[in-house]
């Protein structure tokens, strides 16, 4: 195979190595890069249209990063972030701006705060919108606009109290929807605290933003609460799904058989199966490696890990790279997108057809591809225990493996029967 104009054949101090790993926000004709370093990434206007100059540039930016750090490499190539940006009385959109480029939170980690925070603005401030909000267009600019403009002081804890009280009560009487509105309730408040996250104060500091922050906090005693467990129930016969998989998939849809099997018998998110490479595979020892590479970012730093698998599917991989046509386990003619502020998956026709054929084997589940990754769980926590279920799925927390991800499978109940007869 001629990888010759591959990007993955270069390394990173090559600028070819950044040729596809640029790209251009709105109306600009300026290409820009986001960069990692030291569990960091930032965005770096690049300031030219030439994209050869634009590569050599962050080729540039990547090696000041190694030789110098954060600090120098900015001040080299972002030296506007050095002057103090005093905000008094900031907006919300003045105050979701400097979040935006110096709170060190990752792009799509960001825009999903953000968007549970307008929520909670237009909630409190009354800001009303029709359908058009929720489409790319003047309805949506305006909706925004309209929120962006509330004076962040606007939202006070007693307003934050409030709306959560008015929220909650407006369902009771029916429990499932008083379930659904605490679960949604606990993630708008939750996610939009984060933004006014001590070390994301930090980062503004350290970015020379001075903004005036609002007498009390918004979220200053403000009981976020614990989510409605949800905890995961199987309907699944696991065995019998496998066969199907097997005999169905594995020559008429390959792609979608590796897809199953990552999720099924590795227990790896959407995500990662996405971005998965063969250089990931550790084929003397049967594991599969979980890292932050040039393609992105792991969800948590507990993510990362050499993840054991059954000799038998090993062996099934290697077969498939035999016929390999490139770095990627799951092939797909869709180039991957590393630093935007979406969930862009290479290969996410692969995992329609696989949802829809999940959901045509009785996997009713609204996210089949994330039910079988619970499924991994259970059987794991059947065979090994809880402890290695919360390992093998990564969690960094083992009270979220038993509450959402693993069912109890071992019957559990006092033998009254024998009590009787005797």
């Amino acid at each position: 195979m001629n990888t010759e104009n591959k990007p993955s054949s270069f390394s990173k101090t090559d600028q070819r190595f950044w040729y596809d790993r640029l790209f251009k926000r709105g109306d600009s004709t300026d290409w820009q890069v986001q960069i990692g370093f030291a569990g960091e990434q930032e965005r770096f206007p690049l300031k030219t249209p030439n994209k050869e100059a634009a590569a050599a540039r962050a080729r540039d930016i990547y090696l000041s990063l190694h030789s110098k750090g954060w600090e120098a490499t900015r001040t080299e190539f972002k030296p506007w972030t050095n002057q103090i940006q005093k905000i008094s009385s900031p907006t919300v959109g003045e105050f979701l701006a400097a979040v935006e480029k110096h709170g060190g939170i990752s792009p799509i980690t960001f825009a999903s705060y953000a968007r549970k925070f307008r929520r909670l603005v237009s909630a409190v401030a009354e800001i009303k919108g029709d359908a058009s909000r929720y489409h790319h267009g003047s309805g949506s600019v305006k909706w925004r606009e309209n929120i962006e403009a509330v004076r962040l002081d606007a939202l006070t804890p007693a307003a934050i109290t409030r709306w959560r009280d008015d929220f909650l009560s407006a369902k009771r009487g029916d429990a499932l929807k008083q379930h659904h509105a605490q679960t949604t309730a606990h993630s708008i408040l939750r996610n939009s605290r984060c933004l006014f996250s001590a070390r994301v104060r930090r980062k503004l500091t350290a970015a020379n933003v001075e903004l005036q922050w609002p007498a009390p906090m918004p979220f200053e005693g403000v009981e976020v609460g614990i989510p409605p467990a949800t905890r995961y129930i199987s309907t699944i016969d696991a065995a019998a799904l496998a066969r199907a998989a097997s005999k169905e998939l594995t020559k008429k849809e390959p792609e979608l058989f590796k897809i199953f099997l990552l999720a099924f018998g590795v227990g790896l998110r959407r995500a990662e199966i996405d971005r998965l490479t063969w250089a990931q595979f550790n084929w003397s020892k049967d594991q599969i490696n979980i890292v932050v590479t040039e393609h992105g970012d792991t969800k948590t730093e507990s993510s990362i890990a050499a993840v054991d698998v059954d000799p038998a599917v090993m062996k099934i991989f290697q077969k498939f790279k035999l016929k390999a046509a490139g770095e990627f386990v799951i092939e797909s003619t869709v180039k991957p997108r590393p630093g935007v502020n979406w969930h862009h998956y290479r290969c996410d026709c692969a995992f329609k057809r696989l949802n829809a054929w999940l959901h045509g084997q009785g996997v009713n589940a609204q996210k089949p591809l994330h039910t079988l990754r619970k499924e991994f769980g259970s059987m794991i926590c059947e065979q090994f225990g809880i402890f290695a279920a919360s390992e093998a799925l990564r969690h960094s927390d083992i009270r979220l493996t038993r509450a959402n991800y693993v069912d109890r499978r071992g019957r559990i109940h006092l033998e009254v029967g024998k009590m009787l007869k005797s």
